[in-house]
C-alpha cells in the first residue's frame, strides 16, 4: 500500500504518529559551523507487543499474521498481514487504536508491577487490550477480514467494514461496544 494511495485522513494519522514518535536532538555546545550536521532527529521504534498468526484462504493456505505495536507507554494498533509465499509478497490492514479506551484507569496502573525488561512488557502495563486480543479478539479481528483474489489468482486482504472494504479503519469499529469499559 503507498501512502499516497490512502485517505487524508489515514494519511494525516501516520503523519501524527511519526511526530508524536519524534523528539529533536540539540547539542548543548554547538558551533555555527557544525549546527547542521549535530541537529539529528530520533524517532522512537515501534515495538511489537503480541500476536496471533493462522492459515487463511480457500485453494491454497496463507500465512497471516496480527501483530499489536505501540512505543513507551502507548499503544498505536494491530497491524493484520497476509503473506504470499509464492511472489513474496505482503499484504495488509491496519487497525488504529484509541489508547483511553483500552487504558487501565490510574488505580489499575499502579497496582501492576512494572517489567522494565522488554519494552512490550511495559506496554503491556499499561492497557487491557493485550489481554483481550489474546483471548478472542485476533479470532474476532480475523472474522472481519475479507480475502480479495486479483486476476491471477493472487490474494489480498481487506478489513470488511460498514463502508465496504478497507485497508485502515479504528480497532474501535470491530469492537464497537468497547467504550471506556473496566478490565474484564
Amino acid at each position: 500500500m503507498e501512502f499516497k494511495s490512502l485517505g487524508r485522513d489515514e494519511q494525516q494519522y501516520i503523519l501524527f504518529d511519526v511526530l508524536k514518535r519524534s523528539s529533536l536532538f540539540i547539542p548543548k555546545e554547538i558551533e555555527e559551523s557544525t549546527a547542521k550536521d549535530d541537529i539529528q532527529v530520533q524517532i522512537k521504534p515501534i515495538v511489537e507487543v503480541n500476536y496471533y498468526r493462522t492459515l487463511v484462504g480457500e485453494k491454497f493456505k496463507y500465512p497471516m499474521t496480527f501483530t499489536l505495536v505501540g512505543y513507551d507507554t502507548e499503544l498505536t494498533g494491530v497491524k493484520a498481514v497476509l503473506y504470499n509465499p509464492i511472489n513474496i509478497t505482503e499484504h495488509g490492514v491496519f487497525f488504529i487504536v484509541d489508547n483511553t479506551t483500552w487504558e487501565f484507569s490510574q488505580e489499575e496502573k499502579d497496582a501492576v508491577p512494572k517489567r522494565k525488561e522488554y519494552q512490550r512488557d511495559a506496554l503491556a502495563d499499561y492497557s487491557w487490550l493485550p489481554q483481550k486480543l489474546k483471548k478472542k479478539g485476533y479470532k474476532k479481528l480475523l472474522s472481519t477480514i475479507k480475502i480479495l483474489y486479483n486476476d491471477r489468482g493472487e490474494p489480498a486482504i481487506a478489513y470488511n467494514g460498514k463502508n465496504g472494504p478497507t485497508f485502515v479503519d479504528y480497532l474501535e469499529n470491530v469492537f464497537p461496544n468497547t467504550k471506556k469499559i473496566k478490565q474484564p
